[in-house]
């Protein structure tokens, strides 16, 4: 085991020289206050630090989030340009309305589960979008729809189940 150590007793009389040659010129009060500022501001640092940390941890679980995204609708799609370009044209949607980007993302994959082509959700999204947010619904809300139109889309008909879901969602 190698152990590396250094003399500081040289740097730490110079500090106490370049202190003393502080407070004589700025007073002990002015000193006293300045130190007060470094504390609060090494506090500050230290809740910035700690919210750069969770801003970094969102950061990432948003970009595993996206990644596994892209995966599903490569995988409903067919290419990994596909998947790209779906997810761009979702998270433009998403920008211009009131739903969150994840909503509708959840919205597609059932859709694309249900027999919607990729054509027709981003056209059904609008028309459902515009009807919930006409009377004041949520991202729920429009999750509820778009399950109960895939239901009637896979079905191929209508059911009360459906007319009761759609008109619970309004």
């Amino acid at each position: 085991m190698v152990t590396i150590g250094a003399n500081s007793s040289g740097l730490r009389k110079e500090l106490q020289a370049s202190k003393r040659q502080l407070n004589r010129a700025f007073g002990s009060e002015a000193m006293a206050a300045s130190n007060a500022t470094v504390e609060r501001a090494g506090e500050l640092m230290g809740v910035l630090a700690v919210g750069m940390g969770v801003v970094g941890v969102k950061a990432v679980k948003m970009a595993a989030d996206m990644e596994q995204n892209r995966i599903a609708f490569e995988t409903m799609l067919g290419s990994a340009q596909s998947a790209n370009t779906f997810l761009q044209q979702l998270q433009d949607f998403a920008e211009k309305t009131p739903f969150t980007f994840d909503g509708l993302v959840t919205g597609s994959k059932r859709m694309l589960a249900m027999g919607f082509t990729v054509e027709e959700i981003l056209p059904s999204l609008t028309a459902f979008g515009d009807a919930v947010a006409a009377v004041g619904g949520s991202t729920e809300v429009l999750d509820r729809v778009t399950l109960a139109f895939g239901q009637m889309k896979a079905k191929q008909r209508v059911s009360a189940e459906e007319i009761w879901i759609k008109s619970l969602a309004c």
